[in-house]
């Protein structure tokens, strides 16, 4: 329920139809491939098709969004504006949060160098939640992980599927000597029952993920003159994925849908946020020398509060990443909490996507790195809530489980970092005042 909520929040109207479309036809367009043996250039002819009614879509939303934009004020030309980070006065010594480890860069260039295959790592290595020993006997902890975990199965047949969907451009092209048949046979998902029973423990949750898993092996890369059973067969058990298993109350929901975006207000902890905001929506970032960069990144590095800190890191992600990207890393790993952790995760691990793994199709994506640096997170969040029933919490730990994958297009199309990359500077968890309307209300 609240992931659907705080999904809404991620991916406005715009984003959502160009995914959408971009999606869709890249996956029919790859599975066009295998079925028939068409051409490349035929394929390659339909995709220019798509990106001309992509870009046709948005600037249609464009369109619209312009209209919501009465609200947002008149505009300075970047060398007029006054920057928040501009005005702070850096004092003390930087703040250290924990030494990070998983998301340092020693790690990160060891999950490169451990990629054998060359589109990340096997969705068969994916890391099911376990919490820790201290909390794992507790009810509610045992609901979050049992809903976790049934959604990170559906997470690993969604990239299976879509890893096949580029070996299968592969074979299209000449660069892999397997028949649909091989490539079916390489392609079972393996979770035997007595793991399966460790890692899911609700009876229910555990059939239907056993259903999943067995509907998606029972795949052979045949395909009817409808469309493709594959396709339907993996990722048409979405909605048994995302809407069962939830962890709180309707009535709980309900409350959290009306009150989030005074719950979530960022200008408690930072009064400028709103002109910070508009700035990089209205893209009045200027370029920074480096000096400047590290002025900014200073501000953030010795800033005690973990809200404050949080909040001016993804703002900091637009005018220096490549620093904003460590902060981010440390604060997920420290183990203290924010309300703002989920929305840090997503930045966080776009920058990663963006920096270290690459935009395309056949780059590396390693979804289990990221799963693993969520699980931090909503271990964190148990916690806080264990020793608060703080019930927002339960809003957080159901948005990180049901965020998903970052996932490919399909045969050649590349991945959806561009698109979380656009949604970080213009849409991710911007509030009705920034916007222009309340996303919300929409539901």
């Amino acid at each position: 329920m609240y992931g659907i909520v705080l999904a809404e929040l991620l991916h406005t109207s715009r984003i959502n139809l160009i995914q959408s479309a971009l999606k869709s036809l890249a996956e029919s367009s790859g599975m066009a491939i295998f079925a028939s043996g068409r051409s490349v250039v035929f394929v390659m002819k339909r995709f220019i098709s798509l990106l001309c009614g992509v870009i046709a879509l948005s600037h249609s939303c464009n369109n619209k969004t312009v209209s919501y934009s009465g609200d947002l004020g008149e505009f300075k030309s970047p060398k007029e504006q006054v920057i928040y980070f501009d005005t702070v006065r850096v004092r003390g010594d930087t703040v250290r949060l924990c030494s990070p480890i998983l998301t340092s860069i020693d790690h990160i260039s060891k999950v490169r160098e451990d990629d054998k295959d060359g589109y990340g790592c096997s969705p068969h290595g994916m890391t099911f939640f376990e919490p820790g020993n201290d909390i794992r006997g507790n009810d509610l902890v045992k609901t979050a992980k049992d809903h976790f975990n049934y959604a990170l199965i559906g997470d690993m047949i969604k990239d299976d599927f879509e890893w096949m969907l580029r070996e299968l451009a592969d074979i299209s092209l000449g660069l892999i000597d397997l028949d649909t048949s091989e490539l079916a046979e390489k392609h079972i998902l393996i979770i035997s029952d007595d793991n399966l029973q460790k890692v899911i423990t609700n009876p229910r949750l555990r059939k239907l993920a056993k259903d999943v898993i067995n509907c998606y092996n029972r795949q052979n890369g045949e395909f009817d003159d409808n469309g493709d059973v594959m396709f339907t067969n993996s990722i048409g058990w979405k909605n048994y994925i995302d809407n069962n298993a939830p962890i709180s109350s309707q009535e709980i929901f309900d409350e959290y849908k009306k009150s989030f975006w005074l719950w979530y207000d960022k200008a408690k902890h930072v009064p400028e946020i709103e002109n910070m905001m508009r700035l990089r929506v209205n893209d009045s970032i200027p370029t920074l020398s480096e000096d400047r960069k590290k002025r900014y990144d200073n501000v953030v590095l010795k800033e005690k509060d973990i809200n404050r800190r949080t909040i001016l890191a993804i703002e900091l992600v637009h005018y220096s990443d490549y620093s904003a990207f460590f902060i981010l890393g440390e604060i997920l790993e420290s183990g203290i909490y924010t309300k703002y952790l989920p929305e840090a995760f997503i930045v966080w691990r776009t920058l990663a996507q963006k920096h270290w793994f690459g935009y395309s199709t056949s780059s590396m994506i390693p979804n289990d790195y990221y799963n693993q640096v969520k699980q931090k997170c909503v271990d964190t969040i148990l916690r806080h809530y264990l020793s608060t029933n703080d019930p927002y919490d339960l809003g957080l730990m159901d948005y990180l489980t049901n965020c998903g994958i970052l996932r490919r297009f399909g045969g050649i199309y590349g991945n959806e970092v561009a698109i979380w990359e656009m949604s970080v500077k213009q849409f991710l968890f911007l509030p009705p005042s920034i916007l222009g309307y309340d996303i919300l209300e929409e539901i």
